[in-house]
């Protein structure tokens, strides 16, 4: 995915909205550490002006997990994994 400017027709992820916003979700890849969460990739900041942070993919622990019940509001994706189509729906 391309991060960059949205004046530019080519960006597919543009800066968070706010310096406030830009921390919260920077305290959200921290804490998904903390709890053991995987980060696939991403999950951090990226250099230069802005607010901008690379898109990320996190597998939590469990559907319990703040990271399922919470919106982001970012370019972050958060999913469970499973052995089996059993635990699955379980």
């Amino acid at each position: 995915m391309k991060v960059g400017s949205p004046l530019d027709e080519s960006t597919e992820v543009g800066p968070l909205a706010n310096e406030a916003h830009y921390r919260k979700v920077l305290a959200l890849f921290d804490k998904a550490r903390a709890d053991g969460s995987h980060i696939v990739c991403g999950g951090q900041a990226l250099a230069g002006p802005g607010f901008f942070v690379a898109p990320t993919a996190i597998r939590a622990n469990g559907p319990h997990d703040a990271l399922m019940r919470e919106e982001t509001f970012g370019p972050v994706g958060t999913f469970l994994a499973y052995e089996d189509e059993e635990q699955m729906i379980a």
